[in-house]
């Protein structure tokens, strides 16, 4: 590997509220295990980025579970999960927790690095000769 990177940079932090109106700051930390696990139950994280567009509430639950690293298989903690995402509001605010959680799997899509803004698409392999 070349390079070093800054730890957490990746990181995506928002705030989720539960049903009680107490603030939880949380963190989504991009990782392998979060991207394999996407992209095999949903078929590609493309299909994961379409269905948070239409506001599937079990997959932005599966992208906070994940993202927050919450073990997999104790229902109680799924469910304390649902309850506070749906508390906090899926379109709350500045596109509220489906753009947070369409911005982790960007980053996810991206090797855990935040997508550059506005980088350019490469230009063709074999750039056409002036004749």
């Amino acid at each position: 590997m070349t390079g070093t990177r800054e730890l957490g940079i990746g990181n995506v932090e928002t705030t989720l509220v539960d049903g009680s109106g107490n603030a939880q700051q949380v963190v989504l930390k991009p990782n392998l295990h979060a991207m394999r696990q996407l992209s095999r139950k949903y078929g590609g994280l493309q299909q994961v980025m379409e269905r948070l567009l239409k506001v599937d509430f079990d997959v932005l639950v599966d992208v906070f579970e994940l993202g927050m690293r919450i073990p997999p298989g104790n229902p109680k903690a799924r469910a304390e999960l649902e309850q506070t995402v749906y508390s906090t509001g899926l379109l709350d605010g500045e596109g509220g927790l489906i753009t947070i959680a369409s911005n982790y799997v960007a980053v996810l899509m991206n090797g855990g690095k935040p997508p550059k803004a506005g980088a350019e698409e490469a230009p063709p392999p074999n750039p056409p000769k002036d004749a």
